[in-house]
């Protein structure tokens, strides 16, 4: 967890932390804010980070920071007995950060680098239950514009001669970018259908790990 200054809630001055957890593949970022960095709060992060993204993932990598790691004697390494029973319920596995090795942990120094910057600034909140929920709001939009610029990398020239009859005989115009268009939605539709079942799936169950390495840094 890292600290993220002094904010006015009322007529009372609090410091404020915040939660950052990343995925390394896909890049999710689940974040939260609280009033104080004890291993409770620092353990509901990763709870309600797992409801977020129906899942847990099977690695996750730390700091060295007191909550997951409590002593390091060389490559012996003494977990928070309290994270190892979390990750026991949730199946992951815990790997510390080699000491010093900043590009172990750089997508999650980013992605708070990234959170100050195009959340924290400018922010205005009276109680912490507004700071969250505009994070939520924030977080979604962040991920939709994700999406989007995915979206735009594709190349559906090749895709549609191979789906679409008779396209290489479609002028470039109004007709080809339609056709195009309405690929693309189909495409879309259907991979919103195969997702929507692969989380009914998972919500059937009590907990499935997912795949991929997620690297966590606190302060």
């Amino acid at each position: 967890m890292t600290y993220f200054g002094s904010v006015m809630v009322g007529r009372a001055k609090r410091q404020l932390s915040c939660f950052v957890i990343t995925l390394s593949w896909s890049r999710a970022l689940y974040l939260e804010f609280f009033f104080y960095q004890t291993t409770e709060n620092f353990l509901r992060g990763h709870v309600r980070a797992f409801q977020d993204w129906s899942g847990a993932p099977r690695v996750i990598l730390y700091d060295n920071l007191r909550s997951a790691v409590l002593e390091r004697r060389g490559d012996q390494i003494h977990f928070n007995p309290q994270l190892l029973e979390l990750a026991a319920h949730y199946h992951f596995a815990p790997r510390p950060c080699q000491v010093r090795a900043g590009n172990q942990k750089g997508r999650v120094e980013r992605a708070i680098r990234y959170v100050r910057d195009s959340f924290w600034a400018g922010r205005v909140f009276t109680t912490l239950a507004e700071c969250n929920r505009q994070a939520l709001v924030w977080r979604a939009q962040q991920r939709e514009e994700i999406r989007q610029r995915r979206r735009a990398r594709v190349n559906w020239q090749p895709i549609a001669q191979q789906c679409i009859p008779g396209f290489q005989g479609i002028k470039d115009g109004p007709t080809r970018r339609t056709a195009i268009q309405t690929l693309r939605n189909s495409v879309y539709a259907r991979l919103k259908r195969i997702e929507a079942k692969k989380l009914s799936r998972r919500s059937s169950h009590k907990q499935t790990p997912t795949g991929g390495i997620n690297q966590m840094r606190t302060y």
